[in-house]
Parts: C-alpha cells; sequence; structure tokens
C-alpha cells in the first residue's frame, strides 16, 4: 500500500522515511533508507537522524522490510529481480 500512494504522491521520499522508522524502532533506533538514485542504502539513528552507515547497492533499491526479531532488513532492487539483507547488528548487506 505504501508503494501504491508513494507513486501517486509527490512526497516518495518521506512516505518511505516514515514507514522506516515505523518497522525500525525496537531496532535501537535506526532507521533504514533507501536512496533509488543513489544506488545505496542509508543506515540513520532515529533519535538524531545521524548517519550510521551508507551501504552501495548493486542496482537501485526501492523498498525496506524488516524483521525486527532477527535484525535483519530486506532491501528490494526489482529492476534487478533481487532482495538484499543486510545485518542491523553489523551494519552490513
Amino acid at each position: 500500500m505504501i508503494q501504491a500512494l508513494a507513486r501517486q504522491s509527490r512526497l516518495p521520499g518521506l512516505l518511505f522515511f516514515l514507514s522506516c522508522l515505523l518497522n525500525a524502532a525496537a531496532l535501537a533506533d535506526t532507521a533504514v533508507i533507501t536512496n533509488q538514485l543513489a544506488g545505496t542504502v542509508t543506515l540513520h539513528d532515529a533519535s538524531t537522524g545521524d548517519l550510521l552507515k551508507r551501504l552501495p547497492m548493486d542496482g537501485k533499491p526501492v523498498g525496506v522490510a524488516v524483521d525486527q526479531q532477527h535484525a535483519l532488513a530486506y532491501i528490494s532492487r526489482p529492476e534487478r529481480g533481487l532482495v538484499s539483507v543486510i545485518d542491523l547488528h553489523a551494519r552490513a548487506a
């Protein structure tokens, strides 16, 4: 539903940011942000907004799903037909 709203809205970055904040709140306040044009995923401290880590992705990352139990973030890269997995504790893909 968020992706459908993002396509219709002029504020897709804000929608993704808010969804990431909500999904990642229990993971040491880490927000997972996809930067499609830059081809990166950034991890931010959700309390301060400070950049914790920038991870390069092969392709254009779009969607984020967070597994809070295992501290993993799944990043969709539809143009490649792939999903990347980020270990949020190690801050590495």
